[in-house]
């Protein structure tokens, strides 16, 4: 299951590096994402278009936006992965470097969830892996 899992996570940091779209053939009919909880625009969103929506968001308003894994960890039906975004601000030119992670869950060998972090402790946490 786990090999599944990353092989998975593989694919879809491949298209968005690709094409700023993560690919919704991958998102489970239910799926369910949260953005980072101190997001101003913080709500869950539910289906694959509420949440291919939210993350082509990204695409949208930088060139270059490149997601560099920087940890992946499988764990049970989870898998973390920390990663480092960079980008120019599209209108603007202003360089983007930030870190965050994400939780996915699985289900039906598709992502079921995805819950962002920007403390890596947290994520960490989240995913199962302990203190």
């Amino acid at each position: 299951m786990s090999e599944r899992n990353l092989r998975l996570i593989d694919e879809v940091f491949e298209q968005f590096n690709r094409t700023g779209q993560p690919p919704t053939k991958s998102m489970h009919p239910e799926i369910e994402w949260a953005p980072v909880r101190d997001d101003p625009d913080f709500e869950v969103r539910h289906g694959p278009d509420a949440v291919h929506r939210y993350l082509a968001g990204w695409g949208e308003a930088f060139d270059e936006l490149r997601a560099e894994r920087l940890e992946t960890i499988a764990s049970g039906d989870k898998v973390l992965v920390w990663f480092r975004l960079t980008g120019r601000g599209r209108g603007s030119d202003l360089p983007i470097e930030m870190e965050q992670g994400v939780v996915y869950r699985f289900k039906d060998g598709k992502i079921a969830s995805g819950n962002e972090f920007t403390d890596r402790v947290e994520a960490h946490r989240a995913a199962g892996l302990g203190e």
